[in-house]
Parts: structure tokens; sequence; C-alpha cells
């Protein structure tokens, strides 16, 4: 059973209550702003990085609570950019390496603007190009086309997804579906 948000209620009464309805809990998102305040996401916002990364430690205590293996990441509501890309790259990175050192996975889930418009992360290949970056610490200088910072997106689509080909630590090649960093991340997309 896959639910949003379960922190409006203890940890605990989430967990008795999936044991006495006999459900396995897969999936739930990190804390995610203020819906009322039309909050959809905060991991692409500046300046709530702090906020993003105390719910990434709640998320966790929930998550071991119900034995839930899986974290969802929303990104937000931002016009695109770097510094949002930046900040959610970082924020990327920081939830799969925290998630990881506590056995958990983390997915990150592209919204189509239809449904909410204005969503930072619209489109799988901005996901693969999230991930690429969050797996490699080579991403600032890459200088393939799919990377964030190329200057042609037509070429960025006609190529692999495979950005930063930089080593890992196990030697293999840094790509979004590579556990290149704790906290296997992959786009649900």
């Amino acid at each position: 059973m896959e639910y949003q948000f379960p922190y409006a209620w203890p940890a605990g009464e989430i967990a008795r209550c999936a044991g006495e309805a006999g459900v396995e809990i897969v999936l739930h998102n990190l804390p995610a702003g203020d819906f009322a305040k039309g909050d959809r996401g905060i991991a692409c916002l500046p300046g709530r990085e702090r906020e993003f990364r105390d719910g990434v430690e709640r998320a966790i205590d929930y998550a071991k609570a119900a034995g839930c293996p899986r974290l969802n990441c929303l990104a937000g509501l931002a016009p695109a950019g770097r510094e949002h890309f930046a900040v959610l790259v970082d924020n990327v990175r920081f939830a799969a390496r925290k998630l990881g050192a506590a056995g958990l996975s983390l997915t990150l889930e592209p919204i189509n603007t239809r449904t909410v418009p204005g969503f930072f992360l619209s489109r799988s290949a901005q996901a693969i190009d999230v991930l690429n970056a969050a797996c490699s610490p080579a991403s600032a200088t890459c200088s393939s086309p799919t990377c964030p910072g190329a200057t042609s997106r037509a070429a960025a689509r006609s190529t692999s997804s495979s950005c930063c080909a930089a080593s890992t630590p196990s030697g293999t090649r840094a790509g979004w579906d590579a556990n290149t960093i704790p906290g296997v991340i992959r786009s649900k997309a």
C-alpha cells in the first residue's frame, strides 16, 4: 500500500493500523511543505534546504516504524532554472545517502504540469538529469549534452541519458540506475 503523507498521525499509530489491516506499506512521500499554503514539495526550493533535510530525518522514522522500504521525493513548484536544479540535486543526494544508511530507497517523481501546474520536475528526462547529477560529483563540470548545463536541449533529447561518466569507488560508471550512492535512487516515471 502507498500513502502520501502520514505525518498528521504518530508513526506508531500508522504502523499499528497497517499491521491490523494486514497491509504492507511500500511507499510514502517525504514531507512536502504545507499543502494548504500551496506547497507541492520543497526539494528544489532555495532557502528551504534545512526544512527538507529535517523532513528526511522525520520520514526515515516513519518509514522504519511502518516497515516502509522506500520514500518518494516531490520537487515542488518552481520555474525552470539552474538554482532550483542545483538545490534539488543537493537535496536528492542528501536524502539518498541518509536513506541508504537507514536501509531505505528513494524515488524521484516527475509530475505532469496538467495535474500540477508549475511543477519543477515534469518529465522523465529531467528526473534522469537530476539522478545523474546526484550520483556524480563530476556533474558540475560535465560536458555531456544531457547534463542540465548543456546548451542544446535538442542534443540532449537525441543522446543517451547517461550523464557525467565519472568513475565511482566500485569502478562503475555513474548513471541514473547505478547504485553509486547509498539509497538506490530511481525515477518513478
